[in-house]
């Protein structure tokens, strides 16, 4: 029995849902762009009007949104957040799922180790979330080249480039959600309370985000939240990551990675 194989076919439906609301938000998003560029009306007039707790709220906090890339940003912002649920809710099921769906006995009962089982899901887990964001940057890749042909291509400021610098910001971001997924799945009893767990750290996290947005003074707290390691705001237009953040996000895949190894295989199975 291929446990890979077995999780990827398991999981392949929630995945192919999650891509097709990505499309929609990128596809969405952009078709705004196209319109508002269009129009004799200056973004920019718009969002002096927009109250500052606002555009916290909804990432737009510090962006230009008269230019592609800024644009981009903001609806780069509800695609991580989207991911980031997916990537939580995809840890802590890929895990728990066989305790929820009361077939534990029928797989940890193989003569392989719980090691190599939960080994294989996480496996599973990382090519659907690889996966996941080479279908959003291609999707950005195809939509912004029709809409905005001509900030597409521009070196350190083009917009190809502020999408793949955004792409590999989420994707550190995803898998330390991931992982805390499958860590809260590991530690927690309850099978079905290890989903929620996962996505209620995701939400305290944005919180604290959205909270560091409204006042500077709070800015300490950035470390504290991984909506704050990669911002969209700060990667386009020739930004680049913070290295801090980098081995903070490093640190934190691998602590939570190895609260999954150290726990569940101790851990008494929900049969």
């Amino acid at each position: 029995m291929n446990i890979i194989l077995r999780e990827l076919k398991a999981n392949f439906k929630s995945f192919l849902l999650w891509c097709i609301g990505i499309i929609a938000i990128v596809a969405g998003g952009m078709g705004k762009y196209a319109g508002f560029s269009s129009s004799t009306q200056s973004i920019s007039s718009i969002m002096d009007k927009v109250p500052r707790a606002l555009l916290a709220v909804f990432g737009m906090n510090g962006v230009d949104m008269s230019t592609a890339s800024g644009f981009y940003a903001v609806i780069f912002f509800y695609v991580l957040i989207a991911s980031t649920v997916y990537s939580a809710m995809l840890g802590a099921v890929i895990i728990s799922k066989e305790e929820r769906d009361k077939t534990s006995e029928f797989l940890f009962t193989r003569p392989i180790s719980r090691v190599r089982a939960i080994t294989s899901k996480i496996i599973a887990a990382l090519i659907y979330t690889i996966l996941y964001n080479i279908v959003t940057i291609a999707v950005s890749f195809s939509i912004a080249k029709m809409v905005t042909p001509e900030s597409f291509i521009g070196g350190e400021s083009g917009l190809a480039r502020d999408i793949l610098m955004l792409g590999a910001g989420m994707f550190f971001v995803q898998l330390i959600y991931l992982f805390i997924g499958t860590g809260m799945a590991s530690v927690i009893k309850k099978p079905g309370a290890s989903s929620g767990s996962a996505t209620g750290i995701m939400l305290a996290t944005y919180f604290i985000s959205m909270v560091i947005d409204f006042t500077e003074e709070l800015d300490f707290l950035k470390y504290l939240t991984p909506f704050k390691y990669f911002e969209p705001k700060k990667l386009i237009n020739g930004g680049n990551p913070e290295l801090v953040f980098i081995i903070i996000s490093l640190v934190l895949i691998t602590l939570f990675l190895s609260v999954t190894y150290i726990f569940f295989p101790k851990r008494d199975l929900y049969i």
